[in-house]
Parts: C-alpha cells; structure tokens; sequence
C-alpha cells in the first residue's frame, strides 16, 4: 500500500496588525531585546510582535494572553524550555504595557506561567504533523476513494480515534485542510462522505470556540 505522504503547510494565524510600522518598529526592537538569549531568527520576532500587537487589547486579557503563550510554543521548542523565567517576565511586561491593563505584573506572569502548561496546539505548527508522520500504509477501508487526500483523511481520522482510546476524537475542517493542502469546505465535505458510508459519526457537532467531535467506525 502507498504511504500516507506529509503535505504540511505550517502557518501562522495572527491577525493583521492594527498599528503604525512606527510603533511595530519599536515593539520589533524591544522584542529582539529580550529575546537576544535566545537567538531568534527575524521570522520568529515578528512572529512575536505580530501575536503581542494582535492580542494586546483583546478581551478578557487572560485569553489574549494565553494565544502569546502559544505563539511562544510554537518556536523552537527547546530554546523555550531552557530560557529562564525571567525573560518570560520581561516580555509580559512588554504584552502588559501594550495592552494597557490595570493588573500587576506578577499576577500577568502567573497567568503565563499558568497557560503554558496548558498548550496542545502551539501556533505556527500544525497539530496534525507529529500524527501523519508516524502514519505508515493507509487502513484497508480507505482503497474505497479515488482521491489521495481522502484515504490520507481515512487514515488521519483511524489515527486520532487510536489516540483517544474509547471516547471520540476532536477534528477542525481548518486544521486538516492546511494539513492535506486543501480548502477548508473540500475537506467539509469529504468528512460527510465519510458519514455517509458510515466510516464516521458526529458525536458532538462543533461551536465558533471548539471542533466537531467524531467517532471512527471504520474498524469496527
């Protein structure tokens, strides 16, 4: 059987700045200051200042702030790990200040400190990347499609439900689009011909916040 082939895109979701190139200008350099200890590249700095200018005056804050907190993460991860908490701080100072919020440094540090061992799916990686690497030869069900990216698709879905053991499985239309290179409704609609040949059953349909949540049968 082919092998399930690896066509991540990894992309970042920030939203498009608000400020003047004056003012992202000046948050850039800040930025690369304290994040010297790390050598950052330039892509990830602006990675950075575009997540930090982005979320800044979001609301509530602690969901803002969580969203840098995931940017971070989806840098190299071992730089990150090892850097001292203190440069975290520095840099929430800098998120703080922009965000202009009446709340004291140390409890805005807590938060980051709290959020980051919360992060599954860190912005700028595809969550689904580290499964369709270890994906070897397609299951037997998927030989019934004629498009390649719908046996990959059958292939991703036997995957994640191997992961969750018994219970079901969260999938976003976005995320397996920039997974297989395809639109976010093409991959909507191959799901629902997956449900009609009874491959697979919504559990719990999807909100604005939260993915559908599904049930492979295909093995059953």
């Amino acid at each position: 059987m082919r092998r399930v082939t690896e066509t991540i895109e990894n992309r970042s979701h920030e939203e498009d700045s608000l400020s003047s190139p004056s003012s992202l200008s000046s948050l850039s350099s800040s930025v690369i200051s304290v994040l010297s200890g790390l050598s950052v590249t330039d892509e990830e700095v602006q990675r950075v200042v575009r997540a930090m200018d982005s979320t800044c005056k979001a609301r509530p804050w602690q969901r803002a702030l969580f969203r840098m907190v995931r940017v971070l993460h989806g840098l190299d991860a071992v730089r990150i790990r090892q850097a001292p908490p203190e440069l975290f701080r520095d840099l929430v100072r800098l998120w703080r200040d922009r965000a202009d919020i009446d709340v004291p440094l140390e409890v805005v540090f807590g938060e980051l400190l709290a959020g980051w061992e919360k992060v599954r799916f860190p912005i700028g990686r595809n969550p689904l990347a580290r499964l369709m690497a270890r994906i070897g030869e397609f299951p037997p069900e998927a030989a019934a499609y004629e498009g390649e990216e719908t046996r990959q698709l059958v292939a991703i879905c036997r995957a994640l439900q191997e992961e969750a053991g018994k219970g079901p499985f969260y999938l976003s239309c976005r995320v397996a689009a920039d997974a297989l290179g395809l639109d976010r409704m093409d991959v909507h609609r191959r799901l629902r011909v997956l449900q009609a040949d009874g491959l697979l059953c919504v559990v719990e349909k999807g909100t604005a916040t939260r993915a559908t949540r599904y049930r492979y049968l295909g093995n059953q």
